[in-house]
């Protein structure tokens, strides 16, 4: 007889009796903790991931230039300048240095006098008060009319905490030209290579308004300037300086420029000297003179100039641009007196000048 059918209605049957379906799920757990141990396991053997880093702090921003080496020249600046909407104002960077800007340190040149100007022939202790390799010019020359090549417009004397002096001019076509430039006018270099055109703007009548970055190398770099003084050399145009900076600025400078390679810078001006002394001949190192240039069309007041330890005030004009010279010296205790230089033979005036200042 054969051996009967162990397969019931409902399959297999479990040890014990315990239904399929109990099995099946066991096993199905069984396999899902299994997978999970495997993936553990397997990651536990990795480096952990590095955590992402916090950006790092911004730095600080680098000043483009020395801003704290600009010089303020709001007191001596011209009035009208100060008001000229189409120029640098305030604390600009321009051909990579800083300047502060409020109008110009404007004098008055023959071109300026001829056409009605009153501007001073000079602006004298202008306060500086910082030390430096390099000294930094933002200027250009105004009224240049048939100017010479290579004639002064600005001169300027450097005074030093210790006493010393130093003086340098700017010229033109060598240092700068015009602050205007027509609008069909082509544009030039100026022959010194330490000047670049810094700033340039067309106005709305076409004409353009630029002004000359000049570096200049400073003597006495450990020593303060204490001031400096800006003269007008006498020639036709006149000095329009915005900006006077002195910093330490690294550039290498190329050589200065020599005007004496220029024609008009072997024509050495006239120098007079005045010697300012009281009655009994004993010099006023005290005293000072203010003179005023007469030329044939206009004249140019100088404020007063400050005798040196001698007594004596230096004064440069040159040849053939005036034909009288008037003086006024002022001393202590009121001490006074005045005069007038005129043109001897020769077409000069007297290289020396003896003045002896009485009470009022």
């Amino acid at each position: 007889m054969a051996e009967p059918n162990k397969l019931g209605p409902q399959g297999p049957k479990s040890p014990k009796g315990v239904p399929p379906s109990v099995v099946w799920s066991v096993l199905g757990l069984g396999l899902v903790v299994l997978i999970g141990l495997g993936i553990y396991y397997a990651r536990k053997g990795q480096p952990k991931p590095a955590r992402a880093k916090a950006p790092p702090a911004a730095a600080k921003p680098v000043p483009a230039t020395n801003s704290e080496a600009t010089v303020a020249m709001s007191e001596k600046a011209n009035k009208e300048s100060q008001g000229w909407s189409f120029v640098p104002k305030g604390l600009v960077v321009l051909d990579g240095t800083t300047f502060l800007c409020d109008g110009a340190i404007r004098t008055s040149g023959l071109a300026s006098a001829a056409n009605g100007g009153r501007r001073p022939g000079a602006f004298l202790d202008n306060p500086v008060n910082r030390k430096g390799s390099r000294i930094h010019l933002l200027q250009a020359s105004e009224y240049a009319w048939r100017v010479p090549p290579g004639a002064p417009y600005g001169h300027f004397v450097l005074h030093y905490a210790d006493g010393k002096t130093h003086s340098f001019d700017l010229n033109w076509g060598i240092h700068g030209w015009d602050w205007f430039r027509g609008r069909n006018e082509k544009d030039k270099e100026p022959r010194d290579e330490n000047t670049h055109l810094a700033w340039e703007k067309q106005r709305a009548d076409g004409m353009y308004i630029r002004a000359y970055h000049t570096i200049l190398e400073n003597p006495y770099p450990d020593v303060v300037i204490t001031s400096f003084d800006v003269i007008q050399p006498l020639y036709p145009a006149n000095l329009l300086l915005w900006g006077f900076t002195v910093d330490d600025d690294p550039r290498p400078l190329a050589d200065a420029f020599d005007p004496a390679d220029l024609p008009m810078g072997r024509t050495a001006p006239q120098t007079i000297t005045f010697t300012l002394q009281d009655a009994a001949g004993k010099p006023l190192p005290e005293a000072s003179l203010s003179w005023t240039a007469v030329a044939n069309r206009g004249r140019i007041e100088f404020p007063p100039f400050r005798a040196d330890a001698l007594g004596q005030v230096k004064i440069e004009v040159p040849r053939g641009s005036l034909f009288q010279i008037n003086y006024r010296a002022s001393g202590p205790e009121g001490k006074q007196a005045a005069g007038v230089l005129r043109l001897e033979e020769g077409g000069l005036f007297p290289d020396r000048q003896i003045i002896e200042l009485t009470g009022n």
